[in-house]
């Protein structure tokens, strides 16, 4: 792909040693001039990413290799305020290489969170187990210490407390993602925030957030779009400029997606009046489960891609996979 010295795309890197508390201690590198390439999946489990840094000095690449750390990025477009894309993750893995006439070097990262606390050990009782009370008492055993938050949930289902309690004895990821996938609710986690998100269905809809306009969401544009979205009655793909602001439990509104004009054929206006109408612009909210951001500084790159749904009453068929 071909450089460009301006495409109003703006990235900048902050590299933060990590003290013997796994907290942040002291910068190893901030920079907005050198050639920054990113590749990021916030997903279900744990975001990732692949942050690619050109030509930085062999002393920096040395620091870099030599000690933990934590990676953050930070975007803009044109004029626009800076956003906080990458939120500390830790850098698992470091590996340079040369590309004639560029030193790359390539930083494999994970959130903050699961370096931190999901490998610890955990063994505990939940008597009141509800929603709630579970993840509170998983994460509290080992130690978490930032904020959680349930994206998506009837209160009824958080708070409703079940006859028998709850016994966790494992590691704490282990332990809190099979809990999850038994209540049917997905884990994400963002810097030092554990999001568990419900997916949709019909017959939560009415009783969750996700049915009233808020003005967190998003109100998707056909002028923001890379290509065609995939509309579909339960499931909503599309790919866009990047927008730091799309991630995880985030609504998108695709009201001004869906459009007929009074010239259209009339096979066009019955589709959208029997389809388009009664399964779409009846309910035009789709709730994100996977966010994925690409971009670089220097080349066209500016991506974000999502899959996201909405509950759509449909057959029922026998599975071990929730999501489906």
């Amino acid at each position: 792909m071909a450089l460009i010295d301006k495409f109003g795309q703006y990235v900048r890197i902050k590299i933060e040693g990590m003290g013997e508390d796994l907290e942040p201690a002291g910068i190893i590198l901030e920079d907005d001039k050198l050639r920054i390439d990113f590749d990021y999946v916030d997903a279900a489990g744990y975001g990732r990413s692949k942050i690619s840094i050109y030509n930085l000095s062999v002393d920096t690449i040395s620091a870099i290799q030599a000690g933990k750390c934590y990676a953050s990025i930070y975007t803009k477009l044109h004029d626009t305020a800076e956003e906080l894309l990458i939120d500390r993750q830790f850098v698992s893995n470091v590996v340079s290489e040369t590309q004639v006439p560029n030193i790359v070097t390539n930083l494999y990262c994970l959130d903050k969170v699961y370096r931190k606390y999901m490998q610890v050990p955990i063994q505990i009782d939940v008597e009141q187990a509800s929603i709630k009370n579970c993840v509170k008492a998983i994460l509290d055993a080992g130690g978490f210490k930032g904020t959680i938050e349930y994206k998506l949930f009837p209160d009824v289902e958080l708070n409703l407390v079940p006859d028998s309690p709850e016994q966790f004895d494992g590691l704490l990821r282990t332990e809190l993602y099979m809990y999850a996938s038994y209540k049917k609710f997905s884990i994400n986690i963002k810097g030092d925030r554990v999001i568990c998100m419900r997916k949709p269905d019909y017959k939560s809809i009415p009783q969750s957030s996700i049915s009233e306009r808020t003005k967190d969401d998003i109100v998707l544009d056909v002028r923001n779009l890379r290509a065609n979205p995939q509309l579909g009655s339960g499931k909503l793909i599309v790919d866009s400029n990047l927008d730091p602001k799309i991630r995880p439990s985030t609504v998108l509104d695709v009201t001004n997606l869906v459009t007929a004009t009074v010239n259209e054929d009339v096979q066009t206006l019955q589709t959208a009046q029997g389809y388009v109408e009664a399964n779409i612009s009846g309910f035009p909210r789709y709730a994100v489960f996977t966010a994925h951001h690409t971009g670089s500084n220097k080349t066209g790159e500016w991506n974000t891609s999502v899959v996201a749904f909405r509950g759509e009453k449909s057959a029922e068929m026998d599975t071990d996979k929730w999501w489906l």
